[in-house]
């Protein structure tokens, strides 16, 4: 094939998806084996061997040749397309949001907590705490107790955590009696020591909310450290 030829036939941009790789029918796949520049009959043998979405990781060049494209520069081409379809994948999954909450008021002293208790003052800050976990980091947003801030202010700011750097996560459960539901579960998270991280702040949840979160940040930190093998074994 001249390079001319290949020219009219590899599209100028790769082609994207409309939908999650993994949910394509058939048909989806057949199609986009067609924008890809493949001839019809080969599109009709990715439907023919029932090659669906969640299969096209498992393409290899002899399965592409064994689908009918013949040519070198376009097997090249489909599985260059294929990995750019993997990588996608990857990136969603990792910045999906698994749980986002906004924090909760803690009891700041003695006197702050005789006040809930008799006041039932609300549990919600003017400006509150922000957490929110996805498959790959723990973002924070909340009070920033720099020097520069100064002690009086309200200054926030966020911060993103690797879930690689998280030795330990542990709920601690409020079970104060008459509190109004208004004393806050704390959520203490532990840094890996040896990377020399700032400690982080902790987390004020709902009541009784405390153990369900943490369980799941510790799963999120537990499928993260898992997926880090598979990645190097493709």
């Amino acid at each position: 094939m001249s390079y001319q030829e290949l020219e009219e036939v590899l599209p100028t941009k790769s082609v994207e998806a409309s939908a999650d790789v993994p949910t394509w029918s058939t048909r989806q796949v057949s199609e986009w084996v067609l924008q890809l520049g493949c001839e019809g009959h080969v599109a009709s043998e990715f439907t023919k061997q029932r090659v669906t979405g969640d299969l096209m990781h498992e393409l290899t060049e002899k399965h592409l040749e064994a689908l009918g494209i013949d040519k070198v520069g376009m097997r090249l081409l489909v599985m260059r397309e294929i990995a750019r379809l993997r990588r996608k994948a990857r990136a969603k999954q990792r910045f999906e949001v698994v749980w986002q909450a906004t924090g909760l008021r803690p009891v700041e002293g003695p006197l702050d907590w005789l006040r809930q208790k008799i006041f039932c003052v609300a549990c919600c800050d003017t400006k509150p705490d922000k957490y929110k976990l996805t498959n790959s980091s723990l973002i924070l947003t909340q009070k920033d107790h720099s020097k520069a801030s100064g002690f009086f202010s309200k200054a926030k700011r966020t911060r993103t955590i690797d879930l690689d750097s998280i030795a330990g996560v542990t709920a601690n459960n409020s079970s104060e009696l008459c509190d109004c539901g208004c004393v806050p579960d704390t959520i203490e998270i532990d840094l890996d020591d040896e990377q020399g991280l700032d400690p982080v702040e902790h987390l004020y949840v709902a009541h009784g909310e405390g153990s369900d979160i943490a369980a799941k940040i510790t799963l999120a930190i537990e499928e993260a450290e898992a997926a880090v093998p598979m990645e190097m074994h493709r």
